[in-house]
């Protein structure tokens, strides 16, 4: 399997020793991400400090340890795809707009996202955590 995973994963990841971290980390499925994903969530790591009482600093580890099992695009991969990804999920949320281009752009089987707005496109394949679970069980 091969899953684009948006902020909100890495986050949760983050945030505590869980099951999203251990499906990151020990699990087959291959994961993608953009770039800006990591620079978004380094900007938020005084407020993940505070949800799991480790310093910004240790989080910088953890949020590295967890890169190292996530493939980064840059925009040049997908930006093509930018306009089409637009339409689909720009007036729902536009920061959402690259992991739709990215899911447009490379072979993937959808994107790992516990958040609800990407339920209102049809466009990608969207799987929740729990999801994710019950494939890897069988």
């Amino acid at each position: 399997m091969r899953l684009i995973v948006d902020a909100n994963i890495i986050i949760s990841a983050l945030i505590k020793e869980s099951v999203t971290r251990s499906i990151l980390i020990e699990s087959s499925v291959e994961f993608y991400t953009v770039e800006y994903t990591f620079d978004e969530i380094k900007k938020h790591l005084g407020y993940i400090s505070e949800k799991n009482s480790l310093t910004i600093d240790k989080n910088k580890k953890v949020l590295d340890i967890l890169s190292n099992y996530i493939h980064i695009f840059e925009a040049k991969y997908y930006i093509d795809y930018l306009n089409e990804a637009q339409k689909i999920i720009g007036k729902i949320d536009e920061r959402d707009v690259p992991y739709i281009a990215l899911a447009l752009a490379i072979n993937n089987d959808g994107i790992w996202s516990n958040d609800k707005h990407f339920e209102k496109q049809d466009e990608i394949r969207i799987w929740k955590t729990k999801d994710i679970i019950k494939t890897l069980k069988k």
